[in-house]
């Protein structure tokens, strides 16, 4: 898979398909890029959702980093405190930047 590609401090939203058992648990859902599973460079926080028992969307906001690197894509599923999923989603994300100097005209 090609990189996906964002500009530095660039606003993007993550939808991610899943489904929790049984339905009426309140769960939340956390995507984030980071160089592992543990470090979390840019984050959507929490994202509060009640599960249905079967596929649903789950809509996390994140604005990527700063600085250029290139991360991965990872989400952790929580439920009553505990994580329930922490999966890698395979993407490798590369935060680009551009620096431009004085332009000189003749």
């Amino acid at each position: 898979m090609a990189a996906i590609i964002f500009a530095a401090g660039s606003a993007h939203t993550g939808t991610v398909p899943l489904t929790v058992s049984p339905s009426g648990l309140s769960c939340t859902a956390e995507l984030f890029v980071g160089p592992n599973a543990t470090t979390k460079t840019a984050t959507s926080g929490p994202i509060a959702f009640t599960s249905t028992g079967a596929y649903q969307n789950v809509v996390c906001p994140v604005t990527m980093p700063s600085t250029a690197q290139a991360l991965s894509d990872y989400l952790n599923v929580v439920t009553g405190g505990v994580l329930i999923g922490a999966f890698a989603g395979g993407a490798t994300i590369e935060i680009v930047t551009v620096t431009v100097g004085t332009v000189t005209w003749s």
